[in-house]
């Protein structure tokens, strides 16, 4: 994969996810699959929209849950 197919890639990633949440699996599985091209090759810009469209999928999918621990959050706010 080429990096401009991988840019295609993540096109066709936030299409799918613009559908629905219910799509949001097919985005994600896309996503992964052009991430090492983009990291590896990609600039700044497309770079980030990678990373904002992998949080999308994420957030978006209904099974996604994450932990939150607030004390650690918390033992880092007080660091600063």
């Amino acid at each position: 994969m080429d990096l401009l197919e991988a840019s295609a890639t993540l096109t066709l990633a936030e299409l799918w996810l613009a559908l629905g949440s219910s799509h949001a699996k097919k985005a994600l599985s896309l996503v992964y699959q052009s991430l090492p091209m983009i990291l590896g090759h990609g600039g700044l810009e497309l770079r980030a929209r990678a990373h904002i469209i992998l949080a999308k999928c994420h957030l978006s999918d209904p099974k996604f849950s994450g932990t939150f621990n607030t004390s650690c959050y918390i033992m880092w706010i007080i660091s600063y």
